[in-house]
């Protein structure tokens, strides 16, 4: 038995120089061609995007508008910032604001939880 061994898991590619990047050029070596001429150009991603991010914000206007006039609309008709829902809503913001910015990161029921969600996972698939 002569010759290297295959692996089988190993790329046949990995031992080959890298290509030269496309702006520059080597000596004596012609830039490398196309892969696939017939391939067509793509359009990033992120322009698409971008694109669709434009076309939403009139629809992001008008929701937003409309929501901040009937809310504005059932403050001062209906006083509605004198109900206890209410109260207890704005509690719960101003309970949320003060846990998530003066409270440190609870890391380790998070990561108790998450493998908890393991543990549970494993009972339940046998």
């Amino acid at each position: 038995m002569s010759g290297k061994v295959k692996h089988p898991f190993r790329d046949p590619d990995r031992d080959r120089p890298p290509p030269a990047p496309l702006g520059k050029k080597r000596a004596g070596v012609p830039p490398p061609a196309r892969s696939n001429p017939r391939r067509p150009w793509l359009v990033p991603t992120r322009w698409l995007k971008a694109v669709a991010g434009l076309f939403l914000l009139p629809v992001c206007w008008v929701a937003s508008r409309a929501f901040f006039e009937e809310f504005t609309r059932a403050a001062l008709r209906h006083q509605l910032w004198r109900t206890e829902e209410f109260y207890f809503f704005v509690l719960g913001v101003v309970l949320w604001v003060i846990a998530f910015f003066g409270l440190p990161r609870p890391l380790v029921v998070y990561v108790f939880g998450h493998e908890l969600t393991h543990a549970l996972w494993v009972l339940v698939q046998g």
